[in-house]
């Protein structure tokens, strides 16, 4: 028997990341889905995600590594699977969800196999347990940072308004924590004219809400109130969604979009880097983050041993100041020599640009131009034909005076 199970990405409309802290928020299905097939008639279990497989003997072949296959191996581990005595079977998952980009791929891959193995070990859940299953395999097994959107709308697919009100991210989930209050509007409205377009940049989940959410747990003022200011966003939203009205929703979008914009801050960008030892008077500049890890090798389908690992957070730049008196001097070592390509710093949205001249302003002791610098205007150009160009020169200075002077001459013969 073959046992198949798709789930749709998703698309946050408004009210990101309030998921996460017991907010609401707006999302739709988008096209792209992840699918996958469970076969009981394979005679060894083996679990394939994109390409990448893996033959299961034992429970230790279910230890994560790091790979794309750890969202099988989560799966299997929270469901209770050991290869060793569950009947075996073949497992393959797939997807067309670009993955990394916002759009909740790892979790539809999730919530797919958590889907065919449940109905294989014959477990009886509905949507909201599903749900709740999915965003517990992603943050206590795989440990990512995540709210709770992700889990529902890949279960429940749609467009929704859902209320995560009594559900923090930041609490292990126990019995009495409550489902979210999941509301369709599918019946109610068409489909939001909206352009969905990936940049083809690839974000980490956990990465992008991990600054956020320590600041809203240190009880962060600018944070908490960014928060509660989109929650409220979402209570609006629903209502531009009904009524149709999807010049208010997008000013909505964009007010969610400014306050997120706001509460992060600059990225910046270390291609294949080095970690540094710092030491003596030497003071580090920059630092990866916790969850991070430095390794020598990596394994065909991406695959990291992690046990040999050096565990973040690592050392990516330091600063030293030799000599005394009157022949001081100041040293920065980055440990990546192409941080400062012409592809580094004509990235927009990282600040590479901003470090490294504030670098040089440190180097120079002008600590005074230390500072984010405005972005460059845009060249905007337009580009005109010569019957064009004779057009825009006959209305402009010929036209437009000719009817100054009339309307002069008329006023002038009807005060006579």
């Amino acid at each position: 028997m073959i046992i198949k199970a798709t789930a749709p990405g998703r698309c946050g409309l408004i009210g990101t990341p309030s998921d996460m802290y017991g907010g609401s928020v707006i999302s739709c299905s988008i096209v792209e889905r992840a699918t996958c097939e469970l076969d009981d008639s394979a005679v060894r279990t083996s679990i394939e995600v994109s390409g990448v497989r893996q033959i299961l003997s034992t429970s230790n072949d279910l230890i994560l590594k790091g790979d794309r296959l750890d969202v099988a191996r989560a799966v299997l581990i929270s469901l209770g699977v050991d290869p060793a005595k569950t009947p075996p079977f073949s497992l393959s998952a797939v997807t067309d969800i670009p993955m990394q980009a916002g759009l909740a791929g790892s979790t539809a891959i999730i919530a797919t196999i958590t889907g065919v193995v449940a109905s294989f070990l014959n477990l009886s859940l509905n949507r909201y347990q599903t749900a709740e299953l999915v965003r517990k395999i992603e943050s206590d097994v795989m440990q990512v940072i995540c709210g709770f959107q992700d889990a529902y709308m890949t279960t429940f697919g749609g467009i929704n308004y859902m209320d995560f009100r009594g559900k923090n991210s930041a609490e292990v989930t126990i019995e009495s924590t409550p489902y979210a209050t999941m509301e369709s509007l599918q019946g109610y409205c068409g489909i939001p004219p909206i352009v969905l377009a990936h940049t083809g940049v690839h974000h980490h989940s956990g990465t992008v809400h991990k600054s956020l959410r320590e600041r809203w747990l240190e009880g962060d003022t600018a944070a908490r109130n960014g928060i509660e200011e989109i929650k409220q966003l979402a209570y609006f939203g629903k209502k531009a969604v009904l009524s149709a009205d999807w010049s208010a929703l997008a000013d909505l979008m964009n007010q969610n979009h400014a306050i997120v914009r706001d509460l992060g801050g600059i990225a910046t960008l270390f291609p294949i880097a080095q970690r540094l030892t710092v030491g003596g008077s030497a003071e580090k500049l920059i630092s990866s983050s916790d969850s991070s890890m430095a390794v020598t090798k990596i394994g065909a389908g991406g695959g990291i041993d992690q046990d040999s690992a050096t565990k973040g957070p690592l050392v990516l730049a330091a600063v030293d100041t030799i000599g005394s008196g009157g022949k001081q001097g100041r040293i920065v070592v980055v440990g990546s020599a192409i941080w400062m390509s012409n592809q580094g710093i004509g990235i927009s949205q990282v600040g590479n640009r901003d470090l490294f001249l504030n670098m040089i302003n440190w180097l120079t002791a002008d600590e005074d131009l230390i500072s984010i610098r405005p972005k460059e205007p845009e060249d905007r150009r337009i580009a005109v034909t010569g019957p064009q160009l004779r057009m825009i020169f006959a209305v402009v200075l010929i036209l437009f005076p000719l009817l100054a002077i009339g309307s002069g001459i008329a006023m002038w013969v009807k005060r006579r």
